[in-house]
């Protein structure tokens, strides 16, 4: 290995120790032995106690060629909920009325008709905007 690998290599096991220090109770998703993140609906630390929430698209960046998911949670009360996701200009690409309440759900978007960019998405519920998040797509 050269001196730059082996550096890299000792790079990564600190800040996989330090994840491990942080995460000494679990954290949501992560998974540490293949490098990834994934939202975990049977780990109700990634569902809120209260309210509403919207999560970061997974995978994200992602290529324009796949399917990125929204994860969100409606809470229990909420009479209409809705993602609305925008292109750069603000115009609106799609819209996804949300059917599931007091459980943590997904959304699939097909990113395949979609140039490389950043993609603004907002969770509106009862008329109010609850988040907004951001989707990178890139060229594969």
């Amino acid at each position: 290995m050269s001196e730059n690998q082996d550096k890299l290599e000792s790079e990564l096991k600190d800040i996989r120790a330090l994840l491990n220090q942080i995460c000494s109770e679990g954290c949501a998703g992560l998974n540490l032995d293949n490098n990834t993140v994934e939202p975990d609906a049977s780990n109700d630390r990634f569902i809120p106690r209260q309210g509403s929430s919207l999560y970061q698209n997974i995978p994200n960046p992602t290529p324009n060629n796949l399917i990125t998911n929204i994860p969100f949670f409606i809470e229990k009360n909420a009479k209409r909920a809705q993602i609305v996701l925008y292109d750069n200009r603000g115009i609106v690409l799609q819209k996804f009325d949300i059917q599931q309440h007091d459980e943590y759900a997904q959304i699939p978007v097909n990113t395949q008709n979609m140039n490389a960019g950043v993609y603004p998405y907002a969770l509106y519920v009862d008329g109010k905007v609850i988040d907004t998040k951001q989707m990178i797509v890139f060229s594969r």
